[in-house]
């Protein structure tokens, strides 16, 4: 269960985005898109993200296959995501066969 303080974090990192939006489509790569936002909202979370334990970043999961993040419960990755920068399209099948 989330806290009130957990819930106004996460409200100020979607306020954060979308007072950025409109010049973060152009500006943000991936990399910021990690750092400004998904790191944070993990953090919030309350995932250790600088514990391997908890989180691998770029392990390779299966041949040619190296998402963003990995996230374990009891060592096992449970969660994959894959960070894009704000101006790719993820309904864009072509777009998401490059990753």
């Amino acid at each position: 269960m989330l806290t009130d303080d957990q819930f106004a974090r996460i409200d100020a990192l979607v306020s954060k985005f979308h007072r950025l939006l409109p010049s973060a489509l152009k500006k943000h790569q991936e990399t910021e898109v990690r750092t400004n936002f998904i790191d944070p909202l993990f953090a919030i979370l309350e995932w250790r993200m600088d514990d391997r334990e908890f989180v691998e970043r770029e392990t390779t999961v299966e041949e040619g296959k190296r998402p963003d993040y990995a996230f374990k419960i009891a060592g096992v990755p449970r969660l994959f995501l894959e960070a894009k920068p704000f101006r790719d399209d993820i309904y864009d099948h072509e777009e998401t066969r490059k990753a």
